[in-house]
């Protein structure tokens, strides 16, 4: 072998040298690439099932708050009907009271009394049923009923005897 064969040699195996070098820093750099790639494309994946997730969650605690929503109007309901009854209850007691005091004022005086009557009347001018009135006052339905019939006849005979 001469030396010229032997330069050629060396040469050329440093030429292949170079070109093994090249290709292998272009595979390390398109294994990069694909491992980047791979990456953003495993946390997209990773990213878009924990938004789906929290979007099934989102949707949840909506429907949970409309059935509070519910609920809540449900209670005010009950609790308004309540207080309505309470206070026919505060009403009736205040009534038995009134009328416990009068008895024991007055002695044992039969049948209503004209502060009674009057009241009937004025809840019945204010447009009051017979039930709410009965229930205001704690007496009977067919009581006050009795009143309020006897008061048009007697306002009645009083406007017959005024024109007459």
């Amino acid at each position: 072998m001469t030396y010229i064969d032997l330069r050629f040699l060396v040469f050329s195996q440093i030429g292949i040298d170079i070109v093994i070098l090249l290709v292998v820093i272009i595979l390390i750099r398109k294994v990069r690439y694909f491992y980047k790639e791979k990456l953003v494309d495993t946390f997209t994946k990773r990213m878009e099932g924990a938004l789906k997730e929290t979007d099934a969650v989102a949707k949840q605690f909506e429907k949970q708050l409309s059935e509070k929503r519910l609920l809540i109007e449900k209670v005010s309901r009950l609790l308004d009907e309540r207080t309505v009854g309470l206070n026919v209850l505060v009403n009736r007691a205040d009534a038995l009271l009134n009328a416990e005091e009068r008895e024991s004022g007055e002695g044992s005086n039969k049948g209503v009394s004209a502060m009674r009557k009057r009241r009937i009347m004025e809840l019945a001018e204010k447009g009051h049923r017979v039930n709410e009135i009965a229930n205001v006052l704690s007496m009977c339905k067919g009581e006050v009923e009795l009143i309020l019939d006897l008061s048009k006849k007697g306002f009645a005979a009083e406007s017959k005897k005024g024109i007459a």
